[in-house]
């Protein structure tokens, strides 16, 4: 009998992974977590006080994902397309260390 492997999951973790060794290696670093969705990455990794972590996604996901987490300080959540070129200079002047981008979504 073959196993079955949730591919999902597996990926979940390793995402989850990178991204707590990157905050451990960069603790005034900045997680951007494009086309976020209802991912719940924030909630489960955990990042230092010093540390930023940016969610990017349409905005009708952005109000549903307020009303279901009840996200920590110092997640910034962004209601945009992320082919709109306006909420990089949003971003743009968050950026001043090292950065790390997670794409959730399908694109």
């Amino acid at each position: 009998m073959v196993e079955r492997v949730d591919l999902r999951q597996e990926k979940e973790t390793l995402l989850d992974s990178w991204a707590a060794e990157f905050l451990a290696a960069h603790p005034d670093g900045l997680v951007l977590h494009l086309a976020c969705g209802l991912d719940s990455r924030p909630l489960r990794v955990a990042r230092p006080a010093s540390a930023a972590w940016i969610d990017v996604d349409y905005p009708d996901v952005i109000a549903l994902r307020r009303r279901l987490y009840d996200l920590p300080a110092g997640v910034t959540t962004i209601g945009t397309s992320v082919t709109e070129p306006e909420w990089w200079h949003r971003v743009g002047s968050m950026i001043h260390a090292d950065c790390a981008t997670a794409r959730s979504g399908r694109w």
